[in-house]
């Protein structure tokens, strides 16, 4: 440890217990953290006067976030802080690696889950005990009043501003999972998949499950002397009901990992805050291209533009404080205009085809008779949304079923919503049914179409390619249809082809991409089969249970 280098922090805590004139409170504030911080045993005062051989003391320093409904304020330990000796402790540590996925793994795995539910491990690093032999490298100065001396104390527990720290806390959820994956085996699985940090992810298909999960999600990590707050759910049955400190109701909008999670109705929602800046700079315009984080790729059309104009700025070689020229000022101003339209986009839709029946709703007027909003008994909601009205107001459904959003049945966005929620095949079903046979006889098909109708009923169509095998199948199908019904008169035999005889569609000859469906589902069997027989010869009994395997994963 350098005196030089002790000296700095002692000069930086004095600076953090100065009072700022525009932030009174924060002095306040920075002492009840710390105190709250000893209080817990997460650091100890050091009275022994003797320095080890090796140390380090860390600088320290509040961030305020009036915005925060818990803590305002939050002291960050900086490990980065170079000593005389040119390097600081996050420079000689090993950071441990990254154990956990991805942020597009986790978001996309996240979507997948009919429930979903969120909540964090209250104060998880504090939670996290370190070797006392490495305590010393954790040494922090601090003073509760101006008018106190200054004091020596050291972390007992995994600090942030550490480049160890993610790694360690991941781990140690690691390690959780593997000592109690007995006790907890769905939650074990969970802890090492659906945590991103202490933020959780997770949910099940079924609400049962999902309560299940989430109460021994809550029972493994107590072994651990570590709890989970901050709940929010897509459905207000899986907020517990003991989470009194922090009320969350299924409509909130929080953020998750990043991204804006609106549970009432379960989607991610972009909120762009933007500066119009009138003298843009390549500065300027990067700042802002790195506030739209999207690691799912959703609004990839609105920043792949701001990248190909950043990518112009380079081919002009500009500075990065010098003002861009009138062309791309101008350029740049609008699509910063364009942005704001992301907050917006059904607003502005109505504003534009409704503007008669809004102005009318705005001054507690009746909409004219010749309005198509009539009979939907229209209002505008908190955020001046035209939505329906009527009798549904008083049902227990969710608030986007009884009062739905109008929009135009002559506008792109109408479109983009319809298509989102009704994606058609031709083909009613998609779904793969793989069957056995020991040739490609059509004796052996009829035999594998009879176990396909037992099991998935009668088809009304059958399309097929022009093979031999279905050609011969199709004229004995016939046979066999006529022999079953031939007591009968030709007038009912002719209803009741009509009504539940199957229809053959053959594809042309040598025209496979016809079939393209059929085509991509032999592909995929093809490709299973191959990576897991290669070249082992199976009986045919482990050969069926092959099969039935993969039509499962085919299924999924």
């Amino acid at each position: 440890m350098f005196r030089e280098f002790k000296g700095y922090c002692s000069k930086q805590t004095r600076i953090a217990m100065d009072s700022p004139v525009q932030r009174p409170r924060v002095p306040k504030l920075y002492r009840d953290f710390l105190k709250e911080y000893e209080d817990l045993g997460h650091m100890t005062e050091i009275r022994e006067r003797v320095e080890p051989d090796v140390t380090y003391y860390m600088p320290h320093h509040g961030i305020y976030r009036p915005q925060k409904s818990t803590k305002k304020l939050r002291t960050v330990f900086n490990a980065s802080t170079l000593t005389t000796s040119g390097k600081s402790l996050n420079s000689i540590q090993y950071n441990g690696g990254v154990i956990q996925d991805d942020l597009f793994t986790f978001l996309v795995r996240f979507r997948k889950h009919i429930f979903a539910f969120t909540a964090d491990i209250r104060q998880m690093y504090r939670m996290i005990n370190i070797d006392e032999s490495q305590r010393k490298l954790q040494r922090i100065l601090w003073k509760e009043d101006v008018n106190k001396p200054i004091k020596m104390y050291q972390l007992n527990t995994v600090t942030y501003g550490m480049v160890s720290a993610p790694y360690l806390a991941m781990r140690t959820l690691k390690q959780i999972s593997i000592d109690e994956g007995k006790n907890f085996p769905v939650a074990a699985s969970d802890l090492c998949n659906d945590f991103y940090m202490d933020d959780v992810l997770s949910g099940a298909n079924t609400l049962e499950a999902a309560k299940t999960l989430q109460h021994h999600l809550i029972d493994i990590l107590k072994t651990a002397q570590m709890s989970l707050h901050k709940w929010c759910g897509n459905t207000s049955e899986l907020i517990p009901t003991t989470e009194k400190e922090y009320e969350f109701s299924s409509a909130d909008e929080i953020k998750t990992l990043g991204i804006a999670w609106k549970a009432g109705t379960d989607c991610f929602t972009f909120k762009v805050k933007v500066e119009q800046n009138v003298h843009p700079t390549k500065r300027s315009v990067l700042s802002i291209i790195a506030k739209l984080f999207d690691p799912l790729g959703l609004l990839g059309p609105v920043i792949t533009k701001a990248k190909i104009f950043m990518q112009q700025l380079w081919l002009l070689k500009i500075d990065w404080s010098e003002r861009l020229h009138e062309k791309e000022s101008y350029e740049w101003q609008e699509f910063v205009k364009s942005l704001m339209y992301l907050n917006d986009i059904n607003r502005n839709v109505q504003s534009v085809y409704f503007s008669k029946e809004i102005q009318c709703i705005k001054k507690g007027q009746q909409l004219d008779n010749s309005s198509n909003l009539l009979n939907l008994s229209p209002f505008l909601d908190e955020k001046n949304i035209l939505r329906v009205g009527g009798r549904l107001r008083h049902s227990n459904l969710p608030t986007e079923q009884k009062h739905p959003m109008l929009t135009p049945n002559n506008n792109p966005i109408c479109d983009l919503i319809i298509n989102h929620f009704h994606v058609f095949y031709f083909h009613a079903v998609k779904a793969i049914h793989l069957e056995i046979v020991n040739s490609l006889s059509t004796e052996a098909f009829i035999g594998a179409l009879k176990r396909f109708i037992s099991r998935r009923g009668r088809p009304s169509d059958i399309f097929s390619d022009n093979g031999t095998n279905f050609v011969g199948a199709n004229n004995e199908l016939l046979k066999i249809l006529k022999g079953l019904f031939k007591r009968e008169s030709a007038e009912k035999f002719e209803d009741f082809l009509a009504s539940e005889g199957i229809k053959w569609h053959f594809n042309p000859p040598a025209t496979p991409h016809f079939g393209g469906l059929l085509e991509a589902g032999v592909k995929s069997l093809k490709g299973h089969l191959k990576r897991v027989v290669c070249n082992t010869i199976l009986t045919h009994e482990e050969f069926f249970t092959l099969v039935t395997q993969v039509e499962a994963v085919l299924n999924s």
